[in-house]
């Protein structure tokens, strides 16, 4: 089936080279955490188009949350700011189509980018950042995001 002698070495590459495999849960350092963290509040700079602004932080939080509970805390209020400012979004957007008024998007927007680089700066330096106006519609759970459910009722 292999067609190398036993006695011959294996590239690297060679996906039946022995050695220990990488482990993929590998302590972070903490600047590490803390641009991780960061990355989770930036997500809130892409709120000019709906949904895409809880991306960044549900990713960060689904591949990281077992590593750093300080970048699980961050990641998870960065995307319940983001559901906040999506429901603003759909509020302002509603408004933005009555004749007279508009322009509810973008200070919705402004409103996001704002507090998204004060909460990346915040992270940058190691400090915990909770976001004005947030609500707490998801919650660390046992195993996943969803664990809490969106709220403590059964």
């Amino acid at each position: 089936m292999n067609d190398q002698p036993a006695s011959q070495p294996r590239s690297p590459g060679d996906p039946s080279a022995s050695g220990p495999p990488a482990s993929p849960n590998l302590p972070l350092t903490r600047k590490e955490v803390h641009r991780w963290a960061a990355g989770a509040h930036l997500g809130g700079l892409l709120a000019w188009i709906p949904v895409v602004p809880l991306i960044p932080a549900g990713a960060i939080y689904a591949v990281y949350k077992d590593r750093s509970p300080y970048l699980r805390e961050q990641a998870l209020e960065a995307l319940n700011f983001q559901i906040c400012v999506l429901l603003l979004w759909i509020l302002a957007s509603l408004i933005d189509k009555l004749p007279i008024i508009y322009g509810f998007t973008f200070l919705v927007w402004l409103f996001s980018a704002f507090f998204a680089i004060i909460g990346a700066l915040a992270a940058l330096r190691g400090r915990h950042f909770s976001y004005p106006l947030s609500r707490q519609f998801l919650h660390a759970g046992n195993s996943h995001l969803w664990g809490g459910g969106l709220s403590n009722r059964r």
